[in-house]
């Protein structure tokens, strides 16, 4: 009998240590109901629905429960997707306010919240720590900092997105407010977020890690310090990121605006921003200099001066990077890449770098610089009228093509770390040395035709082009929704181009074609070509309903009352007397 005693409490201790799954809204009809009834270890799981009203908005957890709210299944984004969190604009979702909660798996929405931060979640735990991770944060408003998100504790936010939301002061995505505290924002899109002051992505006063990010079409409105996409008072370190499209839009640093604290930002890409005044890519202030390996600042303008990078009291030492087609009030001249040149900034270094200099204002050959085109595979475009107007932005492709001048130029000595890669996730050495620019050279396809802003008709033919280096057999794919979904048009094909008949049920402007290994070498940079247009061309002409077709047309399932795009047919009229 006391064994069996004994085993019986080791089964209830096992028990408590995994804890309970309390489920929503099977168990419990609320959020709330089912966290108040949770203890530490608990996990509060959502099944897929809409969740709005009392109880489901201004969530709190109580000292002391560290528990999980989560999906069913946080790693299926349809799942996500649908299990929403609608706050109607009555308050945020979520008030943290115990240690080491997890949020997985959730899209909160229309959170709203006036005198705080936070719109969506707050975590004003200045001591405690947190993970977000999987969530879909969106469409989401603060009369105050952190749209999305607000913390004053440490913070690791992973795999989540973050678009649309607003603050009528700083962070339009995410607000970080502690000095002493350190966030991690890994494997994330904020994009399409706005902040009235300092920014408009992501806006940060702690210690901030940025890797596998995309920071894309951010703006912040500040007419000082500003950060389209990120603005740091602190520590920044990014990596392996995309900051892209981000504005600046009535102050400095379209992309980055560091203020204060050290900036360390490896095999990133910086390109398409824009900022009003100075730094259309990146703009940096005071004393705490910046370090920059094996990246690319392209395409960024400035109203003023330092299209790509504007260091305001700062030190610049940078190794294998490129900076390339930055404009600003000077034009593209090298001032433009970055600003002030040397002598007067004697405290910036640039070795193996790849910069618009005819005056070898930062050593030429010496330092083993050139000033050659890098040779995108697509350069980044505005259309013409400036990044972010008339919605015709082409932020390029910035990938080596074959025989780019930047292949193998770096610092032949340099040995990279066993896991270092490029920002695809590629090693970063392929070759006799190391690349410049955020793009290890390896094997790639490039779509060369559809080009982009084409506008083809449907039932029409078409070649579809590429160039291949490296890569064998290849399947072509299409995708009418840019890039979301994608369907097999032919493969595998040992060529560069073949024919495509278009389908009649295409009618979009999203279109993109991508040319991918057959043998799903994962090593191989898949070219995706610029958008282009499907479309009914001509219009089939309206018929008035009194008249029907007779005969066969020339194309299949047309409406009764609908004219061929192409070709004749007979219509007869039919009249209810002589």
């Amino acid at each position: 009998m006391k064994k069996v005693i004994v085993i019986a409490a080791v089964l209830l201790l096992a028990s408590g240590a995994f804890g309970a799954e309390l489920l929503v809204p099977s168990e419990y009809p609320t959020i709330q109901s089912a966290i108040d009834a949770s203890a530490a270890g608990d996990t509060v799981i959502i099944s897929p629905g809409t969740y709005s009203g009392v109880g489901n908005y201004n969530i709190a957890f109580g000292t002391g429960k560290n528990i999980t709210v989560r999906s069913i299944d946080p790693n299926d984004w349809d799942i996500v997707e649908h299990t929403i969190i609608d706050c109607n604009g009555q308050g945020r979702g979520f008030n943290i306010d115990a240690n080491n909660v997890v949020l997985d798996g959730l899209t909160i929405t229309r959170g709203y919240i006036t005198g705080a931060s936070g719109g969506a979640i707050s975590f004003a735990m200045t001591s405690s720590a947190a993970l977000i991770q999987n969530c879909d944060i969106r469409d989401n408003n603060s009369a105050m900092a952190g749209g999305g998100i607000y913390s004053a504790g440490t913070m690791t936010i992973v795999g989540c997105r973050i678009s649309g939301n607003h603050a009528s002061i700083d962070g339009g995505g995410i607000f970080c407010s502690n000095s002493s505290a350190t966030v991690k924002i890994i494997d994330c899109n904020i994009s399409g977020n706005s902040a009235t002051a300092k920014g408009g992505g992501v806006s940060a006063t702690a210690t901030t890690i940025v890797n596998k990010c995309k920071i894309m079409n951010n703006q912040s409105a500040a007419a000082t310090y500003a950060g389209g996409g990120i603005y740091s008072a602190s520590k920044l370190t990014l990596s392996r990121s995309i900051i892209v499209g981000n504005t600046a839009s009535t102050g400095h640093g379209g992309g980055i605006y560091a203020y204060s604290g050290s900036v360390d930002i490896n095999n990133c890409i910086v390109a398409g921003n824009f900022a009003q005044v100075n730094g259309g890519g990146i703009y940096k202030n005071t004393s705490a200099g910046v370090i920059m390996s094996n990246c690319t600042i392209a395409g960024n303008s400035a109203g003023s001066l330092g299209g790509g990078m504007y260091l305001g009291n700062s030190s610049l030492s940078a190794v294998h990077s490129i900076f390339w087609d930055n404009n600003d009030s000077t034009g593209a001249a090298t001032s433009a890449q970055i600003y002030p040149l040397p002598p007067s900034s004697p405290s910036q270094m640039l070795l193996f770098c790849c910069i618009w200099d005819l005056q070898n204002k930062f050593g030429g050959t010496a330092n083993g610089n050139i000033n050659d085109d890098p040779m995108f595979v697509r350069e980044p475009n505005d259309g013409g009228d400036g990044w972010g107007v008339g919605g015709n932005d082409d932020y390029g492709d910035l990938h080596l093509q074959p025989g780019s001048p930047c292949i193998d130029k770096g610092n032949p000595l340099y040995i990279p770390g066993p896991n270092t890669t490029d920002i695809d996730g590629e090693p970063r050495l392929i070759g006799r040395a190391v690349d410049m620019g955020a793009d290890e050279y390896g094997k790639i396809i490039i779509v060369t035709k559809p080009a982009g802003g084409e506008v083809w008709a449907t039932g029409s033919n078409h070649p579809i082009k590429w160039n291949k280096f490296g890569v064998g057999d290849v399947n072509v794919l299409f995708s009418s929704d840019n890039g979301d979904t994608w369907e097999a048009l032919a493969g595998p094909i040992d060529a560069n181009s073949f024919i495509w008949q278009l389908p009649a049920d295409i009618e979009s402007n999203q279109c993109v074609i991508s040319v991918v290994p057959t043998n799903g070498d994962a090593n191989v940079i898949s070219g995706v070509s610029a958008l282009f247009t499907v479309n009914w061309y001509p219009a089939r002409p309206a018929v008035p309903v009194q008249w029907q077709r007779w005969g066969l047309l020339p194309e299949p399932n047309l409406y009764e009352n609908k004219g061929p795009r192409i070709g004749c047919t007979k219509w007869i009229f039919e009249t209810d007397g002589p």
